[in-house]
């Protein structure tokens, strides 16, 4: 079983079976994904669902991914297609801060000044048009999904030193760096909120984690069964959470009209 499951209360050894079953009998059409037999979204509480999904005869994906309110403005500098057949697209590109207007002169993707580079891969990519311009503002709904937490404790003991001193005392960027872009982030920032969640499959609890990043707070989602294993210490407000997540999510907003067409385009 896809190992992100554990990050909304599936333990490692939950068949994958059982949550096929339970997504096409209970579950919705996974909007803007595909035939609607085969490509469903299973709600698992107020803010969580997860996607089961797949192609023809090919085997099942499962996805989680968690709402949020909070909108991140992304300057898009680029768009590809990934060979993971649970994304439409990864865009990347720099998070602009309040007030900040993409290709700006003074515009700097510096935690220092609110904006950062960053990279998401998106499930709905396919409702843009083929080419974006260079710089297209999108607004878009993001969680965090945890592929490695290294750390969860007080500043004093934190690697990422260098987010001290930052905006909102957080330190966010590309795994790969911004030049070569892969949907994993980077990142160190104090929780701020918890949402304690029970997962109606399995019965386990998780937790929905409110993260203060600048610009706008992030949800995160991260495994209790590899911080257990690994010896972290449990998430509380007021802690920072450091390792390396999957920013994955969906298109809210800044869908270009026609207009958009007469720019100079990327694809």
């Amino acid at each position: 079983m896809d190992f992100l499951l554990e990050c909304i209360g599936f333990p490692p050894n939950w068949p994958l079976r059982r949550l096929v079953e339970a997504a096409l009998e209970r579950g919705e059409p996974a909007a803007w994904r595909g035939a609607a037999a085969t490509h469903r979204s299973l709600r698992l509480g107020e803010f969580v669902e997860v996607l089961v999904e797949r192609d023809g005869d090919g085997p099942w994906s499962c996805l989680p991914l968690c709402a949020s309110p909070h909108r991140l403005r992304l300057a898009v500098h680029g768009r590809k297609r990934i060979a993971d057949a649970r994304f439409d697209a990864l865009v990347s590109g720099r998070v602009l801060a309040d007030g900040a207007r993409a290709g700006a002169p003074d515009e700097r993707a510096d935690a220092t000044t609110g904006g950062y580079h960053a990279s998401a891969c998106l499930v709905d990519a396919r409702k843009l048009p083929a080419r974006l311009a260079r710089d297209h503002v999108l607004a878009l709904e993001l969680c965090a999904l945890a592929l490695d937490v290294s750390y969860i404790g007080d500043d004093q003991g934190c690697e990422r030193t260098e987010a001290l001193g930052r905006e909102r005392g957080a330190w966010l960027a590309p795994l790969a760096g911004p030049d070569d872009p892969s949907g994993a982030m980077e990142l160190s920032a104090r929780i701020t909120r918890i949402l304690r969640e029970k997962n109606p499959c399995s019965g386990e609890p998780y937790e929905v984690l409110e993260l203060d990043c600048p610009v706008r707070p992030i949800r995160a989602l991260c495994s209790r069964w590899q911080r257990e294993a690994e010896g972290i210490e449990p998430p509380r407000v007021g802690a920072r959470i450091e390792g390396v997540f999957l920013f994955a999510g969906r298109v809210r907003g800044g869908l270009p009209g026609p207009q958009g067409r007469a720019r100079v385009n990327f694809g």
